[in-house]
């Protein structure tokens, strides 16, 4: 028998690789015989271990010629084909937010877009906060990248999208109160953000007299006030903050 190779259409294209889009393809093959004329094949399909009408799902496909009986050709090898179906690309995926967020408030992130039934979960450099599902705890003011990955599935690939979220300091109100000053004693008093003692986290703090740190020491007698105050500097998370009061 004179040695023929079949083509193998998908649409009616010569192709065997094309990209997921959801569509139903059809599959056929034909060859050229001596005579230069085509003669159509039928073509069978399987995915795996089962037999299938047409490409439908991305993956590999088994095409298959069934029902060719002619002594004068042989189809060899291309009488059976491998048909590929590659996973797509998904539609846009974004994160939905505010581009500026407060330090001390929480953090839901949720997207939009992307295709397919992968799972989305979030990501923050751990300096800045950590991820809880899509509830951010944030450790830290400044610009934080967040990335969330819309997993992939049997048809598309997986997608990333990244935000910057600008974290604004907090600002603090401090109070001073139950203040007692004895001579040639230690001062004692009581310093307090409004609505509560100064956060856990929260770094910087100092205790000025005058204007000079005070550390303790023993104030002496002065016909004129102290100023006493308290003043927080955190790079981290609050904003500069003095409250200052006459002693």
């Amino acid at each position: 028998p004179l040695p023929v190779s079949a083509e193998y259409l998908i649409d009616g294209v010569s192709n065997d690789n094309i990209i997921y889009d959801g569509l139903e393809h059809s599959v056929s093959a034909y060859f050229i015989n001596e005579a230069g004329a085509k003669v159509n094949l039928d073509v069978a399909l399987g995915k795996g271990e089962t037999s299938v009408d047409s490409l439908v799902g991305a993956g590999e496909y088994n095409a298959s010629i069934i029902n060719f009986v002619d002594a004068n050709y042989d189809l060899g090898e291309s009488a059976t084909k491998m048909l590929t179906v590659s996973k797509a690309e998904q539609s846009t995926f974004s994160i939905n937010s505010a581009s500026t967020w407060d330090f001390g408030t929480s953090y839901t992130a949720t997207t939009n877009g992307g295709s397919g039934t992968g799972a989305v979960s979030f990501e923050v450099d751990e300096e800045y906060g950590a991820f809880e599902g899509a509830i951010l705890t944030i450790k830290k003011a400044g610009t934080i990248t967040i990335t969330a990955t819309k997993a992939s599935d049997d048809n598309y690939n997986s997608a990333v999208a990244t935000l910057e979220l600008v974290v604004s300091k907090s600002e603090l109100t401090i109070v001073i109160k139950d203040m007692v000053a004895t001579y040639l004693d230690e001062l004692t008093f009581v310093y307090e953000t409004e609505g509560g003692d100064i956060p856990s986290g929260v770094e910087g703090v100092k205790v000025l007299i005058d204007g000079v740190e005070y550390n303790g020491e023993t104030l002496e007698a002065s016909t004129t006030p102290y100023q006493i105050s308290i003043d927080v500097t955190n790079a981290i998370s609050h904003a500069t903050c003095t409250t200052a009061v006459d002693l």
